[in-house]
């Protein structure tokens, strides 16, 4: 996505070359790899993980271990074709754990998060989703 500041790739099965922008050096990711090039430094980074988080779209699955609300709100607005915003900016930075259902209603998942986050949310009319502090 353009407006993400990288650019990951994780494999499951088989062997992938990855080529930089500045079509130098190769690297080579092989299965239980994750590749992250990061926009601002063409820089590659291979790390090993598990890839079931990962590929778990496939099972038609979220899963999210300890995962900032920021980058769960921007893969559930992809998905639901939703805005998320937060009231507060340091929301974002909250973590949140679990496996959540892809095909559970928009507003059910975010009540199962809000559940365990101590946030609360409204969904407007323009089906845009604000996310705030619970009190």
């Amino acid at each position: 996505y353009n407006n993400e500041q990288q650019i990951a790739t994780t494999l499951d099965k088989g062997l992938v070359k990855i080529i930089g922008i500045e079509k130098e050096n190769p690297v080579y990711l092989s299965p239980g790899q994750k590749a992250v090039l990061q926009k601002n430094s063409e820089k590659i980074e291979i790390t090993d993980v598990d890839t079931y988080p990962y590929a778990s779209w496939k099972d038609g699955f979220f899963i999210f271990e300890s995962d900032p609300l920021g980058s769960i709100t921007r893969k559930i607005s992809r998905w639901y074709n939703c805005e998320i915003q937060f009231a507060e900016a340091e929301l974002e930075n909250t973590k949140f754990t679990g496996t959540l259902r892809r095909d559970t209603d928009l507003g059910e998942l975010l009540n199962i998060i809000s559940q365990t986050c101590a946030i609360e949310f409204t969904i407007n009319q323009n089906n845009t989703v604000i996310i705030s502090k619970k009190y």
